[in-house]
């Protein structure tokens, strides 16, 4: 046997050894719950579910069970300021229309951390998560507790005077998720047993490009956080140009000036697009440039994926405003825009 085939044999044994299927395929589901928890978030901000529950209640599972309950949990949604400023007159039966959809996204954000921490004290206990591999879950699952306390203070943000949550509020939260998701593939990516490629030339170069290429990725997916809070998607629903104006007016029509770039739907707007445009052209110069230096199968899968769905992150960007912002359509932005950075951080594992 070749010494190539032996490290390749040792490396995978290895790795099978230090993490049993069984973890490999816990980390697997628990992404799936993640991705399914940025999926029911973005839901419940497009249709504006977000404020239905007022109370902040961890340990309360069960959702209103008979008619009283449901009127007492209307009651309590009626004295917010969303009621009052917003939905004045809206029936029971409208209420349960959004409150279900808040409802499964609390749900599914308890079921991760039922499914996450009960697998892991198993694991512990026999011995199958040992040295960094748990501490490093565990410290994933105290992120988990983080964002669900910071899910409920953007929630508490819109409950106080205004019928709509902070945006900054808002972009910490879709962050936390975005990291999380990604936090959990990181480990999955080290624990499951690979064949070790041969180095090649430029690795540290190449490196370099794609931690650029995530920090780009992660502002855009911020500024898409805000153009969301601030529903700024609306705000001009024509391309290339933004109502025939490559640069808008109403730029900075907000005082001090540094108040736009959070606060005007024009800045937001045109910061996403403009980032949208940068990333386009660094990513199609990156991806060539180690295409043509190395052979793909030197990157993995993930590098054959990257320009394909970086296409439909774009398309589905360019639609959702042409057509005023469509439930399905901004969803999806939002679900590819997950896949988008999924896959670099994959090529940023295999460059390390």
């Amino acid at each position: 046997m070749s010494n190539t085939a032996q490290i390749s044999k040792s490396s995978a044994e290895l790795a099978t050894a230090r993490a049993p299927r069984a973890v490999r395929w816990w980390l697997v589901i628990c992404m799936c719950m993640v991705a399914c928890m940025v999926l029911v978030g973005g839901l419940t901000r497009l249709t504006e579910s977000g404020l239905s529950m007022v109370e902040w209640k961890p340990l309360h599972i069960l959702p209103p069970m008979n008619v009283e309950q449901w009127q007492e949990e209307f009651s309590k949604y009626q004295t917010s300021p969303e009621y009052l400023k917003k939905n004045h007159g809206m029936s029971l039966s409208e209420f349960k229309g959004i409150f279900w959809l808040e409802y499964l996204h609390r749900l599914l954000g308890r079921s991760v951390g039922v499914v996450f921490f009960l697998p892991w004290l198993f694991f512990v206990w026999r011995g199958m998560l040992t040295g960094a591999l748990r501490w490093k879950t565990l410290g994933i699952f105290a992120l988990g507790g983080l964002q669900g306390l910071i899910g409920w203070v953007m929630v508490k943000s819109g409950l106080q005077n205004n019928p709509w949550v902070s945006p900054v509020k808002l972009a910490m939260h879709l962050s936390m998720a975005f990291l999380i998701f990604n936090l959990l593939l990181w480990q999955w990516l080290n624990v499951r047993p690979i064949t070790p490629q041969r180095n090649f030339l430029h690795r540290v170069y190449c490196k370099r490009w794609v931690v650029f290429i995530i920090a780009l990725l992660a502002c855009q997916i911020v500024m898409g956080a805000f153009v969301a809070g601030m529903d700024a998607g609306l705000a001009y629903d024509t391309f290339p140009t933004m109502n025939g104006q490559w640069i808008p007016d109403g730029l900075l029509s907000i005082q001090p000036w540094w108040h736009n770039v959070v606060e005007n739907p024009t800045m937001l707007q045109f910061n996403h697009r403009l980032g949208a445009y940068i990333l386009t052209v660094l990513i199609l110069l990156v991806w060539s440039m180690m295409n043509s230096h190395h052979k793909k199968h030197a990157f993995g899968l993930t590098f054959t994926w990257i320009p394909v769905i970086f296409a439909l992150q774009f398309g589905l960007g360019v639609a959702t405003v042409i057509w005023h912002v469509p439930i399905v359509l901004a969803s999806a932005h939002q679900m590819v825009a997950l896949a988008l950075l999924a896959v670099w951080v994959a090529l940023l594992h295999r460059l390390s």
